[in-house]
């Protein structure tokens, strides 16, 4: 893929797809994606519940989902006490109540891992024992699977009109210059693993990489990671020992150095010699 530097505008054109799904500004709290929440209520979650937007929301609830005896009729009752208990919302009925519980459990929440790998410029297959190289071609392999229990792809809860399937856009961009190195749109039921070749910048040691994982429809949900290349190869060095390496090449490369200058020395010593002996036959013929 070409590099082009719109990486601030692709970002801002999902950003805007997310406001229309929802309804909302960019500048609105996340938090009134959930339904029946409005910015009175944003303000009291934030000032009791210490929560401030929609991804610490879908955090609180993994958690309160991990603990034992979790079943799903326990978790609504302990999203339904958060809400009027310790938010002190009490201008949702008990039918708003259940709505927004309902729509908590089945937001799209992503464990997200990614490893970086760099490739054989000539095969393209991935070199595990080798850092990467500016300008090489490196592959991302990146798993997203969702933490919750949802088999679908609909959208659990917008302002949109219509029925919509959710998807998730995987972008790589250089910060640093504003490029877009990759991106990929999938969709998904409940785990997907994409492998992304991309060519890395020129300057590894300071150009800024982030992944970002953005949805078309939720607002909120969005997920971005530093990648630092030159860590990467830092621990990929460490870990082959490549520096030592490198130490035993340059020795093997000053013997061959060597060697060859003897060799050199030798065959111009024996060229002295036969050319003496050629005169020597010469001046006695």
């Amino acid at each position: 893929m070409q590099r082009k530097k719109y990486l601030d505008t692709l970002l801002n054109i999902l950003t805007f797809i997310q406001m229309i799904m929802q309804g909302l500004w960019m500048d609105d709290c996340s938090l009134m994606c959930l339904p029946g929440i409005n910015l009175e209520d944003c303000k009291k979650i934030i000032k009791y519940g210490k929560i401030e937007h929609l991804c610490e929301f879908c955090e609180f609830i993994k958690k309160m989902s991990s603990e034992k005896n979790s079943d799903d009729k326990t978790l609504i009752n302990k999203i339904k006490d958060f809400i009027t208990k310790t938010c002190k919302i009490n201008s949702l009925s008990n039918e708003e109540l259940n709505k927004l519980a309902d729509v908590a459990m089945r937001l799209p929440i992503l464990d997200i891992n990614y490893k970086l790998y760099a490739l054989d410029q000539n095969t393209g297959e991935r070199i595990y024992d080798r850092p990467i190289i500016e300008n090489s071609d490196v592959q991302l392999s990146v798993t997203l699977t969702k933490y919750n229990d949802i088999k679908n792809n609909l959208v659990v809860y917008s302002r949109y009109p219509k029925i919509k399937n959710c998807r998730w856009f995987i972008i790589i961009g250089n910060v640093k210059t504003n490029e877009v190195l990759a991106f990929e749109k999938v969709a998904f039921k409940e785990k997907r693993n994409c492998k992304i070749t991309f060519t890395a910048p020129k300057n590894i040691d300071e150009d800024s990489i982030k992944l970002y994982i953005m949805s078309d429809s939720y607002f909120g949900l969005d997920q971005e990671y530093n990648i630092n290349l030159k860590k990467i190869n830092k621990g990929i060095m460490d870990k082959f020992g490549i520096i030592e390496i490198k130490q035993k090449k340059e020795e093997k490369e000053e013997d061959n150095k060597e060697e060859n200058e003897d060799d050199k020395y030798d065959e111009e010593t024996q060229k002295d010699e036969d050319e003496n002996e050629e005169d020597y036959y010469l001046e006695n013929w």
